[in-house]
């Protein structure tokens, strides 16, 4: 009989598991297996082991932060928990990563540094005063202002 699964869908189901394990089901994202992913990249990418990521968040979750961090998804909080507990060296592998970017949101506060590995961290662009906006509510007050 052949084996039906491979060691990558062994190591995602691994991960769901323990992403369900930590966060209630209202706390996570209806595609578990997109999270997963990121997850096993963030481990590869840094050089985390899986084991070690979860002692980080469990740590951080004992001191306050990890899962009890309700403004930030699991992926940031995984991201903070490997911050606080290892500190901005645990980015220092993204220097030597020829493929792959780490998206960090603006809610975790990175220290400096290095250039090569600042070029691998991916961050949302803060919103610029005085852009043009495209939401719903500003282009009603466009409409209303030019109609009058």
């Amino acid at each position: 009989m052949l084996n039906k699964t491979d060691r990558a869908s062994v190591e995602l189901q691994a991960i769901i598991g323990e992403i369900r394990r930590r966060w209630t089901q209202e706390q996570l994202p209806k595609d578990l297996r997109r999270l997963a992913l990121n997850v096993g990249d963030i481990a590869r990418l840094l050089k985390v082991p899986l084991d070690e990521l979860w002692k980080c968040v469990d740590e951080a979750t004992a001191a306050g932060a990890g899962t009890k961090t309700l403004n930030l998804s699991p992926h940031g909080a995984i991201l903070s928990a490997l911050l606080q507990q290892r500190g901005p060296d645990v980015f220092q592998h993204l220097a030597n990563v020829k493929r792959g970017h780490v998206f960090v949101p603006l809610e975790i506060e990175l220290p400096s540094l290095p250039r090569g590995v600042s070029d691998r961290i991916v961050r949302p662009l803060l919103p610029v005063e005085g852009a043009i906006s495209t939401s719903a509510s500003h282009l009603d007050t466009v409409r209303e202002t030019v109609h009058r």
